[in-house]
């Protein structure tokens, strides 16, 4: 007799995976749009 309960296991880092992704992406957002700002210069405002 075969079993229904015998499924293949997944790696484990699959698992995680979804998690992951977030962790990584985040960071690697703020990073990039702080390094889009780095050439602009910022000219104080002038009294009329």
């Amino acid at each position: 007799m075969t079993s229904t309960n015998q499924l293949p296991q997944q790696p484990s880092y699959k698992k995680y995976s979804i998690w992951l992704f977030p962790f990584i992406a985040l960071p690697a957002l703020v990073l990039l749009m702080k390094a889009s700002g780095n050439g602009q210069i910022q000219q104080p405002p002038t009294e009329a």
